[in-house]
């Protein structure tokens, strides 16, 4: 579980810039599962 959780936090930080709260992007990406799929370049549509 917490290399996936480092797996996550790596992809956030990657995804945006480095002053990102990662505790509030883990809650809204949460919230937004169509969001992280954007993230990770994956179409929500399928």
């Amino acid at each position: 579980m917490a290399t996936l959780r480092n797996l996550a936090i790596g992809i956030i930080r990657h995804a945006t810039n480095r002053s990102v709260n990662i505790a509030a992007a883990t809650r809204q990406l949460a919230r937004h599962p169509d969001l992280t799929l954007d993230l990770l370049g994956i179409c929500a549509g399928l």
